[in-house]
């Protein structure tokens, strides 16, 4: 077997894998509005300049995580209280991927949606490969329908 002919059959079997819904490979995306090299607490708009939502730079806001996850990744998200633009009307964007709190606990990881907006959207095709586990959702709201 020629070295092409092997690469042809690796990339078949991992975009047959891919497109099939199974995840070649796992990340973890973290998320903490509080992480000690945010400069801005709990501000999504004032960002570590290094964020890249690994343990030490996390992302501050839920849809940063969700946007850089890929099929079968996960997004943790640190306790705490979750509020402002990128933390409500999160959309998977029709990814089979986890959302979980850290700690497990929904009554330490809590997404505020301040009556503006849903705590998640989902309106993209989402399949039950979506996961989200140890979260509180309040005070949704939505016009169209929903407020969770």
């Amino acid at each position: 077997m020629s070295i092409r002919s092997s690469f042809r059959t690796i990339l078949g079997i991992l975009l047959l894998s891919t497109s099939c819904g199974f995840a070649v490979g796992q990340t973890i995306w973290h998320v903490d509005d509080d992480a000690p090299n945010d400069p801005g607490p709990g501000d999504v708009t004032v960002s570590d300049p290094l964020e890249d939502g690994s343990p030490a730079h996390p992302f501050d806001a839920i849809q940063e995580g969700i946007d850089a996850a890929a099929v079968g990744d996960e997004v943790v998200i640190a306790d705490g209280l979750y509020a402002g633009l990128g933390n409500r009307d999160l959309d998977f964007h029709g990814k089979g991927i986890t959302v979980r709190s850290a700690s497990g606990d929904p009554e330490k990881c809590v997404i505020d949606c301040e009556l503006s907006g849903r705590g998640f959207y989902f309106h993209s095709g989402e399949t039950s490969a979506v996961v989200l586990e140890g979260l509180t959702i309040q005070n949704g709201a939505s016009v169209e329908s929903g407020g969770g």
